[in-house]
């Protein structure tokens, strides 16, 4: 999972982001775990008092590398059951767009992350997604203005991490220029100290093929965490871990975005809707077409092809 997207401030954001690092299986199907916060100290909670508790269940986008974004949304817990469903809502894109290059349509497909191919995995994660890309822009324009990093990314992270005594110094300096992605210069409006402040990141573009998960209200039949004693509630301050599963299969909302008519469904769609309205396919229409030529021919063009000869003056025989 990748880490918060701004360096020097959110403290606590940063730590929750690093603890959700390490986490990577969770429950039969998600690999994702999330926090629920209820709005009573759970030290003064004894164990049966939040059954039906309401309770608002939030996941942070910032924090997660597959960039989900899941609204908060207030549900009543059943006692010893804190768990809950996603159902998955895709979007997906037409033949049109897939056969457009990246940089002219303005985003990546799966198969084309950086990151999926040897050459740049050493550059970039392998789940990679635009906001962990920007994430790793900015690290990685971080690591080499100041040659080290505010705090590791994960525990193994070979770079060094900056002394409290320079981090003041060289990230505020910094602060400025990671807040604001440089534009590439052939992209038209905008000024020129906008072309010249900022960090650069080219490959980062968004994914084209893009997923988002709402809560489903109903309670997984298998594999139901059980709800901590008081005591232990009282251990976690106010963030009791609540496990995500995913439906199988998933609940899918399919629908297309094309990016243009090509002529192929022109013709199919106004020959379908000719066909529908006016009860006629296009070989009528093209019989129809021909058979007015002719007669525009016999009316017109033969009329005047004999008129001109009839005028033409006759040649005297010798």
């Amino acid at each position: 999972m990748g880490s918060a997207e701004a360096f020097p401030d959110h403290e606590d954001q940063k730590a929750l982001c690093l603890a959700l690092q390490g986490l990577t299986s969770f429950g039969p199907n998600s690999g994702l775990r999330v926090y629920l916060h209820t709005n009573v100290d759970p030290s003064t909670v004894v164990d049966d008092k939040l059954s039906g508790q309401s309770t608002k269940i939030t996941i942070s986008s910032s924090c997660l590398a597959t960039s989900m974004n899941v609204e908060g949304r207030t549900l009543a817990m059943p006692a010893g059951k804190y768990s809950l469903i996603l159902k998955e809502v895709r979007t997906e894109f037409s033949s049109d767009l897939v056969s457009l290059p990246s940089e002219e349509r303005g985003c990546y497909f799966e198969d084309e992350w950086p990151g999926s191919t040897p050459q740049n995995r050493k550059n970039f994660p392998e789940r990679y997604s635009g906001l962990e890309c920007i994430v790793m822009c900015k690290r990685q324009f971080v690591l080499e203005t100041c040659k080290c990093l505010p705090y590791p990314l994960t525990l193994s992270d070979p770079n060094t991490v900056c002394l409290l005594s320079k981090t003041p110094e060289c990230i505020t300096n910094t602060s400025e220029w990671i807040s604001f992605i440089r534009p590439a210069p052939a992209v038209p409006g905008f000024r020129q100290e906008e072309y010249s402040h900022g960090v650069m990141c080219p490959l980062c573009l968004p994914k084209c093929a893009s997923s988002r998960f709402v809560v489903d209200p109903r309670m997984p039949t298998t594999g139901e965490t059980t709800r901590p004693k008081a005591g232990e509630m009282a251990q976690l301050a106010q963030r009791t871990m609540l496990d995500v599963y995913f439906p199988g299969p998933n609940a899918a909302v399919l629908y297309t975005v094309m990016r243009t008519f090509s002529v192929a469904n022109l013709l199919v769609t106004f020959g379908g809707l000719a066909n529908l309205f006016l009860g006629m396919s296009y070989i009528t229409l093209l019989e129809l077409v021909i058979l007015v030529a002719k007669c525009m021919w016999i009316l017109f063009v033969r009329q005047w092809c004999v008129r001109r000869a009839g005028r033409q003056p006759a040649i005297p025989s010798p």
